[in-house]
């Protein structure tokens, strides 16, 4: 009998739990939905500085890789590069017709916390470096002393992808590709 009654208190929490769990799930995916959709928006804000080449409606910025073409000038690129604990989420923007990496923003990365603290500055120093560099030029830039795996990772994705032809890009990284409706300049 004791048996039995243990069984059925294992049950009970067992069900409860995943109830819980499953209500949580439930009352907070569309949060995170759009959490994670509002930060991608102002990461896209942030690479696009242009009010007149920022697309409207945006992008599904989910798709992962995917490129979308930007009033035939720039060429937005969502796409990841394998770094030493796991891939790192870039988005960049590419200027076609140089072709140059434009701007650069790190999305998401699993490497050593405070070893990568170079990665959360979009807007400066080792990053920074690599804005205006082409596939050849790409590996002149320095790698990062203690992160040299992921910021040769960086950069050499980045240089494949500059090195890619345009017309064969979307086939050289599998990319799903796109052209975004801007009010494009004459």
């Amino acid at each position: 009998m004791v048996d039995i009654r243990s069984m059925v208190n294992v049950l009970l929490i067992t069900l409860g739990s995943a109830t819980l769990l499953a209500a949580t799930h439930w009352l907070t995916t569309d949060r995170i939905a759009r959490n994670q959709n509002a930060r991608l928006r102002a990461e896209l804000q942030a690479l696009i500085t242009d009010p007149k080449l920022m697309p409207a409606p945006l992008p599904q910025l989910s798709m992962v890789p995917a490129s979308w073409e930007v009033c035939g000038e720039l060429l937005l690129v969502r796409s990841r590069a394998s770094g030493y604990a796991g891939p790192i989420e870039l988005l960049y923007t590419l200027n076609q017709k140089a072709p140059t990496l434009d701007r650069l923003r790190i999305l998401s990365h699993q490497e050593t916390p405070g070893i990568t603290r170079f990665l959360r500055d979009s807007d400066g120093g080792w990053l920074r470096a690599l804005t205006g560099q082409t596939a050849l030029s790409m590996s002149e830039v320095a790698t990062v002393s203690g992160a040299t795996i992921t910021s040769r990772a960086i950069r050499n994705h980045l240089a494949a992808v500059l090195d890619a032809p345009r017309e064969h890009l979307g086939d050289a990284l599998n990319l799903v590709a796109g052209t975004l409706e801007a009010d494009c300049p004459e």
